[in-house]
């Protein structure tokens, strides 16, 4: 009896000390696992600033697009409201150069890309109509802006109806620019007639940001293009979301499902 009480106190040991000793590594391999920062910076001011891209230019720098509510800290020249605020920092880091564009009213980037001649191409919405943009079609326009290495603006363009119209992604193409996102004003002047909700909106513009073709794809419900890329075959593939179950969309399988659609150079 005493023998056997023995034995299962020293099992008891046995097992609590393999279970400290399980302890100690499984603390020890967290802590390693922990990622090492090489280093922080914090950008803009009082008010609300996003980033929503970032992209390492051929310089090694980086560059940083999104949005800024501000006037102060790191952000000079609010134009009113939310402006589309694009920031250049060296690989340390340090702040090179900031930018806003926009107007009087909220205006916003969500994608950028590297142009050939060093500059960037950037998409989004903007809902002003003064300042650095001409004019606006309605509640929220889809917005292209064209910078060049300096941040300095060479040019901006503004597509879309009535409706909320916003740009999500853009690619560059050896003839301009592809892009994609969403559109609520189908079937108005310059937007191609849809199913009845939200559609996925793709636009090609030339060099300049001037319209070659734009289409819409989708149904009745909301559908939102995410993404766009380009493959080897200058075909291009669009993903998003889809809450609808007619017009282009053959099936849903229930609420908001992923879409991926593939088209030509023209559309199709």
């Amino acid at each position: 009896m005493l023998t056997t009480l023995f034995q299962k106190l020293q099992l008891s040991q046995v097992t609590h000390l393999s279970l400290s000793i399980f302890l100690l590594f499984f603390i020890f391999s967290k802590t390693q696992a922990q990622p090492m920062i090489e280093w922080s910076e914090g950008l803009g001011g009082s008010l609300n600033d996003m980033p929503a891209v970032v992209y390492t230019t051929s310089d090694g720098d980086f560059i940083v697009a999104g949005q800024s509510a501000s006037s102060d800290g790191s952000v000079d020249n609010n134009k009113g409201g939310a402006d589309l605020w694009v920031t250049k920092l060296n690989d340390n880091g340090s702040l090179i150069w900031e930018k806003n564009f926009g107007g009087s009213e909220d205006d916003f980037a969500m994608d950028l890309q590297p142009t050939a001649d060093g500059g960037f191409i950037m998409v989004g919405g903007s809902a002003s109509a003064n300042m650095d943009l001409s004019n606006n079609n309605g509640r929220l326009d889809l917005w292209v802006i064209k910078i060049n290495a300096a941040g300095e603006l060479q040019w901006s363009k503004s597509y879309g109806g009535s409706g909320v119209d916003v740009g999500t992604s853009i690619q560059t193409i050896s003839s301009g620019y592809i892009l994609a996102g969403c559109t609520g004003s189908a079937g108005e002047p310059g937007v191609s007639a849809g199913f009845g909700g939200n559609e996925f909106w793709v636009l090609k513009l030339d060099l300049n940001g001037n319209l070659i073709w734009e289409k819409t794809y989708g149904g009745k419900r909301h559908d939102a293009a995410k993404t766009i890329l380009v493959n080897n075959n200058g075909e291009y593939l669009i993903a998003g979301n889809t809450w609808s179950n007619d017009g282009n969309i053959s099936i849903n399988q229930g609420h908001g499902d992923a879409w991926v659609i593939k088209i030509n150079d023209v559309g199709v």
